[in-house]
């Protein structure tokens, strides 16, 4: 299931995408229909603040030995 995580992160998917037809159609095709679709509860409770707890310490390891970080932040405009 960490895989629709990594899904809805990297693709920037909203979190009601776990809840669409195509996508758990998509998943039952690709499962051979032995996988249940987590709710959107469970993606948004369970999931995601997994997912961030990794990449936050993948960011703090990668940054260890840096004296100085830059970041810049860019706005994309959505439609």
């Amino acid at each position: 299931m960490a895989a629709i995580a990594d899904y809805i992160v990297k693709d920037v998917e909203p979190l009601s995408v776990v809840k669409g037809e195509g996508f758990r159609r998509l998943m039952s095709v690709a499962t051979q229909g032995k996988f249940k679709m987590p709710s959107r509860r469970y993606v948004t409770e369970t999931l995601l603040p997994d997912k961030f707890i990794k990449l936050q310490c993948e960011v703090k390891l990668s940054l260890k030995d840096d004296q100085f970080v830059s970041f810049k932040a860019c706005g994309h405009p959505t439609f």
